[in-house]
């Protein structure tokens, strides 16, 4: 604190809202922060007068929930406004090739359409965003993983036509080469 006296904060329970706490006015007549933490020792959680919430910082920048730390869930939902990836499985998806995407790689550092480690250090990483980039290469790949078994089915078939044709062949010319 700064060292000014400010209005304390109010404590009431209603039988509709239940247990209330009163954010403290500045002298001013603004709402000030609520603020829990330690004599000398920092702040621990405080409550903004927008409905911000600091935890273990002072300053939100201005999301709804701030936590300076590491925190641990059980679940946490994330719900998109923007296209979940299953446009990959349309007809008119471009499903990028594995050489357009090997250069990207050789040429940038990262898969197309993933931040680099330089942006997500300078940027963080929108977990709802980054689980729907993942599940796109993931849907990416096995739309590749299928065309390459396909691919691969069909050269055991090239395989097996090699294998007769060879023993075709050999039958042949062992017909052809005089017997000694």
């Amino acid at each position: 604190m700064d060292g000014t006296t400010y209005q304390t904060s109010a404590v009431y329970s209603t039988a509709s809202t239940g247990l209330a706490l009163e954010a403290p006015l500045s002298s001013s007549g603004s709402k000030l922060p609520i603020q829990f933490g330690w004599r000398g020792g920092g702040v621990a959680l405080k409550i903004f007068p927008d409905g911000n919430i600091g935890i273990g910082t002072t300053d939100s920048k201005g999301y709804k929930l701030a936590v300076a730390g590491s925190m641990i869930a059980e679940s946490i939902k994330v719900k998109l406004q923007s296209a979940w990836p299953d446009f990959v499985f349309s007809k008119a998806y471009t499903l990028p090739t594995l050489k357009e995407t090997e250069a990207h790689i050789q040429k940038k550092g990262h898969l197309p359409g993933i931040p680099s480690a330089a942006d997500v250090k300078a940027n963080g990483v929108n977990l709802g965003q980054m689980n729907a980039m993942l599940l796109q290469k993931i849907e990416e790949l096995t739309l590749h993983l299928i065309e390459k078994e396909k691919e691969i089915d069909q050269l055991k078939l090239l395989k097996d036509k090699v294998i007769e044709l060879d023993q075709k062949i050999m039958i042949l010319q062992s017909k052809l080469t005089p017997n000694d």
